[in-house]
């Protein structure tokens, strides 16, 4: 076989080529402190990267990750700082609150926590993690609470008014009161009352629901005297209408549904018409307390003696003799 055959038997054979190697690049499978493994796409190369707040980050005082760690960027994290209302760290990109100042409780469902201030002048005692449970002596117009642990209010004790049952403080009945502060229940309210009525006290306020006598129920709930020396029964819980024999210088009135005062009776030498007193016309006289019209209005129109004694003839002022 010559050398040319040799050569083109060679050239049919299939040889496989070997090709230059291609560096797939460093793949890293931990990190050293200060250096986090990002989460990265599958086929992705995996690179340790510097932690977010180092020597020159935002806070500028360093953040640090365990050697070898494989983890995210939450294994960064700055030494512990304090703020005006607690106690936080920087953990990868996010501030994370781990305690709070006096006043204030870590509110956990926000995102890294949060220092909150605790509402209604409640307390807490400083570098406190144990959420709105922590604060205690809270108040409203009710009375004193704390939390329970699923945040919902536990009342201890009552202001003035409100009596305690099932952790609740609820009002007095009406025409009672209670302490303030106290920690009982119905039998705690008693009738409280002074000159003018009966009352209770809601929110430092007294609250009417009956009246002494010579006093009405306003719809303001305060007890206020009988206008034009008008008089009323004791314990009454009724409005203006309570007040009767009110009188002026023209007559007596009393009040109807609506307020509106009616005059009932009159006084001498004045007569009624519309439930209102009005003056004798020509000088005309009529007897006090009377309920009569214009026809109780007289004058003198004679006098007189006859055998049973002395007579006045009065006429009346509009139409016709009278005696």
């Amino acid at each position: 076989m010559n050398k040319i055959t040799i050569a083109f038997l060679l050239s049919t054979l299939t040889i496989p080529a070997f090709a230059d190697c291609v560096s797939l690049g460093k793949n890293y499978v931990s990190c050293k402190p200060g250096y986090f493994l990002p989460l990265t796409a599958f086929g992705q190369e995996s690179k340790c990267t510097p932690c977010p707040y180092g020597p020159y980050g935002e806070e500028d005082k360093g953040q640090t990750s365990p050697d070898r760690n494989t983890g995210g960027v939450v294994v960064c994290t700055t030494a512990e700082f304090v703020g005006d209302n607690g106690y936080y760290k920087y953990i990868g990109y996010t501030k994370t609150f781990h305690a709070c100042n006096a006043g204030y409780y870590l509110n956990k469902a926000t995102f890294g926590g949060a220092c909150t201030k605790c509402p209604d002048n409640g307390k807490s005692v400083d570098k406190n993690s144990e959420g709105i449970t922590a604060c205690t002596g809270m108040y409203d117009a009710t009375g004193w609470y704390v939390f329970n642990t699923d945040g919902t209010k536990k009342y201890t004790k009552c202001v003035a008014g409100y009596y305690l049952e099932n952790a609740k403080c609820e009002p007095c009945p009406d025409g009672t009161t209670s302490p303030n502060e106290n920690t009982g229940g119905l039998d705690s309210c008693k009738i409280s009352s002074d000159k003018t009525g009966y009352y209770q006290e809601k929110d430092g306020k007294k609250i009417y629901s009956m009246c002494k006598a010579g006093y009405y129920l306003t719809s303001e709930k305060t007890c206020v005297a009988c206008p034009d020396h008008g008089t009323s029964p004791d314990k009454n819980p009724k409005g203006i209408t309570a007040c009767t024999g009110m009188y002026t210088s023209t007559g007596w009135y009393e009040f109807d549904a609506s307020g509106v005062a009616k005059y009932i009776k009159c006084v001498a030498n004045y007569y009624l018409k519309n439930a209102a007193c009005n003056s004798c016309p020509s000088g005309g006289k009529s007897p006090d307390k009377n309920t009569g019209g214009i026809t109780s209005c007289y004058t003198i129109a004679g006098t007189g003696t006859d055998n049973t004694g002395r007579f006045e003839t009065k006429k009346n002022t509009e139409c016709h003799y009278v005696e």
